[in-house]
C-alpha cells in the first residue's frame, strides 16, 4: 500500500499533466482556427510584411 504522501504527490503530478494537456489542446485549437481563417480569408501576408527587417 502506498503512503499518503506518495498518493498526494501522484495526484498533484496527475493534475499538472491534465492541465498541460488542456493547455496544449487549447493552443492547437487556436492554431487550427487561425489557419482556417487564413485559408478562408485569402492569402497570408508575406513574411516581409510582418517582419520588415527580415
Amino acid at each position: 500500500m502506498t503512503s499518503p504522501r506518495r498518493e498526494t504527490a501522484i495526484l498533484i503530478i496527475g493534475a499538472l499533466m491534465l492541465f498541460g494537456a488542456a493547455v496544449t489542446a487549447a493552443e492547437a485549437q487556436e492554431r487550427a482556427h487561425e489557419s482556417a481563417a487564413i485559408s478562408v480569408g485569402g492569402s497570408a501576408p508575406a513574411s516581409g510584411a510582418t517582419h520588415p527587417g527580415l
